[in-house]
């Protein structure tokens, strides 16, 4: 990488400098990575190293080597392919037209009879369609009609049921008043 060579330059000054400064010649440690992260230019290093990175990996990408090659080529296969489309039609029109118009007529016909049976078949199927609607509504009107009849007659016992049970209870509440009424009224003369 170009930019690892300033990097090491930047590296051995510092190492040089602190080896250096001790005057007894003693070994001194630096953490050289640490010092040159805190160097006020290494943010701009680390940028180029970036842009340094990006543009080496464009020299390898696929497409981007002649991009007016490719262009020019393209072109070529498009008029190519027009041309033969050109061909194809020129002889499509050279060729004899009366059939074509015959398989059209015939195929207008047959669609003009296939819907004729289809609204043939479409109409008999909404009159089976209204056959079993109204059929339905019948059977449900009478299913109706008997639930509701059985309903009635149910209630209509049980409301007899009462009132018998009623005109029971009643009789037997009243009836020491009733035979001594009718005792007097037979005994009118005592």
């Amino acid at each position: 990488m170009r930019s690892a060579a300033p990097r090491r330059a930047l590296a051995l000054a510092l190492a040089l400098c602190l080896t250096g400064v001790s005057p007894s010649g003693a070994i001194g440690f630096a953490d050289v990575a640490r010092l040159v992260a805190s160097h006020p230019l290494h943010p701009v290093l680390a940028g180029y190293d970036r842009d340094i990175a990006a543009l080496r990996a464009t020299l390898r990408a696929p497409g981007l080597t002649d991009p007016a090659a490719r262009t020019e080529h393209a072109a070529a296969a498009l008029q190519k392919s027009a041309g033969g489309a050109r061909a194809r039609a020129l002889r499509l029109d050279t060729l004899n037209t009366s059939a074509d118009l015959n398989t059209e007529r015939n195929a207008i016909a047959t669609i003009g009879r296939l819907r004729g049976t289809c609204d043939l078949e479409s109409s008999s199927y909404g009159v089976e369609l209204d056959r079993e609607t109204s059929a339905s509504l019948t059977a449900f009107e009478a299913a109706t009609v008997q639930r509701t009849t059985r309903a009635l007659g149910a209630r209509r016992q049980q409301l007899r049921e009462n009132e018998l049970t009623l005109a029971y209870a009643l009789a037997r509440r009243d009836a020491a008043e009733h035979l001594l009424l009718q005792l007097k009224l037979t005994h009118l003369h005592l």
